[in-house]
């Protein structure tokens, strides 16, 4: 009796070594796949091409040279979406002449609804100096994961079409550099400090 605890209680050690052992490797080789980017460098923004309100074609380099603002959203949300473009359009009245130097963009994440026109139209009554930007579904899907932002498609209690979504404004410097985040709900004032920061 004592022969066969003693064997069992082997066996139990070898195969949890082994276990312990085949756990390490796998870890090391996770490890070893993921790209070194630097300590604390975040991960947003990065290369995207879309259509702008006049049906133009611009990508991310476009705005190089100026801060940009970018926002994920769709002109059909009832809050959130009208919350920031309003904001959008008081942080260009607060900057005043170095309005200029912004690049306000809202990204749809409703393409199939949120056509050029239909982007014109809505910031024609808030700013048009807001870039609405739209685009098939894989470089809507594209864009949004470069800056980490979520959506997906639902439905409302009444059964209409919806989209749910993140409500970050992301702040990126000159070189399209990932500055800060702000919640949609974040002050005018807050966010034109920061970008007046940047622009110094």
């Amino acid at each position: 009796m004592i022969k066969i605890c003693t064997f069992l209680i082997f066996l139990l050690l070898v195969v949890t070594s082994v276990m312990i052992f085949m756990t390490q490797n796998r870890m090391q080789n996770i490890v070893q796949d993921i790209p070194a980017t630097g300590e604390g460098e975040a991960m947003i923004g990065g290369n995207f091409a879309l259509v702008n309100q006049d049906g133009n074609m611009v990508s991310d380099k476009d705005f190089r040279g100026k801060i940009m603002m970018v926002f994920f959203g769709f002109t059909r949300c009832p809050d959130i979406c009208p919350t920031t473009s309003v904001t959008f359009a008081k942080v260009l009245e607060l900057l005043g002449d170095k309005a200029n130097l912004i690049a306000p963009i809202f990204i749809s994440v409703d393409p199939e609804h949120d056509k050029p026109s239909v982007l014109k139209d809505y910031f024609k009554n808030i700013d048009n100096r807001i870039i609405g930007l739209t685009g098939t579904e894989e470089q809507t899907k594209h864009s949004a994961s470069v800056y980490k932002a979520y959506f997906t498609k639902s439905k409302t209690a009444s059964g209409d079409e919806s989209v749910d979504h993140s409500g970050f404004i992301y702040i990126m410097d000159k070189n399209g550099v990932y500055v800060q985040h702000f919640p949609y709900d974040a002050s005018a004032q807050e966010i034109t400090d920061a970008v007046s920061n940047l622009l110094k």
